[in-house]
């Protein structure tokens, strides 16, 4: 019997940990980076409605330019009265919810109508968060409405004839992912493909110095 012979098993035991070290760092690395959450703290804000599968989220940290944008749509309308009754049902076109976030915590909500007939429109419900007593209220919206969501990635695809960027035809998209959720999509693939890279290194560096250790 050689020497090497009672080495073998606990070689053997060595590898089967270091591959299992390189399963487990694969595993935590694909939970953290493809489920990346917003921290406590964060200005952003939220869209949801007609033709999205998923809320949309705009950070201030993320896209300051596409959050300011969005925000600056209805910032105007946070404490003031409504200038229109409200408008035919039927005539407002597909909805959507925004929320808005100061640091982390939901602070207004109001309702979109950016294809509305005779221009885009804004509702601001009397159920706001926090201790506000402000009454429901209709607003024509600006009519850069359509624009800002159709930048954001939202497809404006059942346009009523009068609708649009002042008055034109809005840019439908094929999809609901725009700008932002390209470069996000991207952004989390090279995350992903990069921590899967380190852990597979570590891996193999840790096999070959035990398997260098045991000869």
């Amino acid at each position: 019997m050689s020497r090497g012979t009672p080495r073998r098993p606990l070689a053997g035991i060595r590898a089967r940990f270091a591959v299992a070290v390189i399963a487990t760092a694969t595993v935590v690395a694909t939970g953290v980076v493809a489920t990346p959450a917003l921290a406590d703290g964060h200005d952003y804000a939220t869209v949801s409605g007609d033709n999205l599968a998923n809320p949309l989220t705009v950070t201030a940290d993320d896209h300051p330019d596409h959050y300011a944008t969005l925000r600056r749509e209805v910032i105007w309308l946070f404490n003031r009265e409504g200038d229109g009754s409200e408008p035919d049902p039927d005539e407002l076109g597909p909805q959507y919810a925004l929320q808005l976030f100061i640091a982390g915590e939901e602070q207004h909500r109001f309702e979109l109508y950016p294809l509305a007939g005779g221009g885009p429109r804004v509702f601001r419900p009397a159920d706001q968060p926090g201790d506000s007593d402000l009454d429901e209220a209709w607003f024509l919206a600006r009519l850069s409405l359509p624009e800002t969501l159709t930048e954001l990635g939202i497809p404006l695809t059942d346009a009523p004839t009068n609708g649009g960027v002042a008055g034109e035809e809005p840019v439908a998209t094929e999809e609901a992912t725009g700008p932002l959720g390209f470069l996000d999509e991207w952004r989390e693939g090279m995350l992903l493909t990069m921590a899967l890279a380190v852990a597979v290194l570590a891996g193999l560096a840790s096999v070959s110095l035990l398997l260098r250790r045991d000869r």
